[in-house]
């Protein structure tokens, strides 16, 4: 994990701090929103992307962002927050139009596991639900 988040991450992180598990999972995930989504056509023509791993080089970038790299963001600002452990959160894959890897994360809140799908929520998938193979 980063010892240094850019300031606007170290903000964020600051503000949620008296939040609960629930609440900081949302925030979390409506703040990682405000500065990305995901694209179709994007996850092909810039697949080159998907290999850019350190927080730093993901969070300097804005808009298009892979489903990997939106997770990766998640479950980074969900540990930083010190609410959340590894156990609590689990990425699964699974094929969109038969043919595309996606990637979405389970959250464990409490004893319930909460689908989120950053990069689907562009095409409607809501907070707390997963993706079906046609988002």
């Amino acid at each position: 994990m980063p010892e240094e988040y850019p300031a606007e991450v170290t903000q964020f992180l600051q503000r949620i701090q008296h939040c609960s598990q629930q609440e900081t999972l949302k925030q979390t995930y409506d703040f990682i929103l405000t500065r990305y989504r995901g694209y179709r056509i994007l996850t092909y023509v810039r697949f080159y992307e998907a290999f850019f791993t350190s927080i730093q080089s993901i969070w300097a970038r804005s808009g298009f962002l892979h489903c990997t790299s939106l997770n990766k963001l998640l479950t980074t600002f969900l540990l930083a927050s010190g609410k959340f452990t590894k156990k609590d959160i689990r990425t699964e894959w699974m094929l969109l139009w038969f043919f595309s890897p996606h990637q979405f994360v389970w959250v464990r809140v409490g004893n319930t596991e909460i689908p989120v799908d950053l990069w689907g929520a562009a095409y409607k998938v809501p907070f707390g639900q997963a993706p079906s193979r046609w988002s």
